[in-house]
């Protein structure tokens, strides 16, 4: 036993009259220790992953089931941003992200955030979608994206009945695709709040002639 404390650094051993000896280390020393060879063992981990990770090919899509999985991983990409990100979100995930798009406007990522249902959030450049109601009721659930730098990709929904289904990806396809529809839903928003009067006397409450994609039709 003392052997193998000795070989883990936890004793060490001192001389005395031509005894042997054992001192423990003394527990802030023990820790400093053994966190520094766990950072060190991380790092070469690390490094050895992210080397197999560049020769691999990124085309994939994983599922996720966890809820709060799918939080930490939107966190995670969030946190991993340098240049641009894209969410579509409502208010319970954005309650658990906000910190996270904090810290990435300050690091000057440019953001774009397309918010169902009323907010006074002002990160990055907020739109809000003006019939969350009516998606809810159309979709069955809530959406999540989170879309950075053009490289990565979680896109997610979570049903009335609590369950979720996400994927996240770093296919080039995928993440284009879903940048493209947070793209198009910023476009719309736009047009809507400079000419949301005429639009609702053309198209109805909440647009619904606008949103009926299988007829283009206008109000009498």
């Amino acid at each position: 036993v003392i052997e193998r404390l000795l070989e883990r650094g936890a004793v060490f051993e001192i001389s005395e009259k031509q005894k042997r000896r054992f001192i423990p280390l003394p527990p802030d020393e023990l820790i400093a220790v053994h966190r520094t060879q766990v950072d060190a063992t991380l790092q070469e981990l690390r490094e050895g992953l992210n080397s197999i990770a560049l020769s691999k090919d990124l085309s994939f899509i994983r599922t996720i089931h966890d809820y709060a999985l799918l939080i930490n991983k939107a966190r995670r990409i969030i946190e991993s941003a340098a240049t641009t990100l894209l969410v579509s979100t409502w208010q319970k995930e954005m309650e658990q992200l906000r910190s996270s798009l904090l810290a990435a406007e300050k690091r000057n990522v440019q953001i774009a955030i397309v918010h169902f249902g009323k907010t006074a959030e002002t990160i990055g450049k907020t739109y809000v979608h003006p019939i969350e109601n009516t998606i809810f009721e159309e979709k069955g659930g809530q959406g999540l994206i989170v879309a950075a730098d053009s490289k990565e990709v979680l896109f997610a929904k979570t049903s009335r009945d609590g369950t979720t289904e996400g994927i996240h990806s770093m296919s080039e396809g995928f993440v284009a695709m879903a940048e493209d529809f947070i793209h198009h839903d910023v476009y719309i928003l736009k047009i809507l709040r400079r000419f949301d009067k005429s639009l609702l006397e053309v198209y109805g409450e909440n647009y619904w002639k606008l949103r009926d994609i299988f007829k283009d039709e206008e109000l009498c």
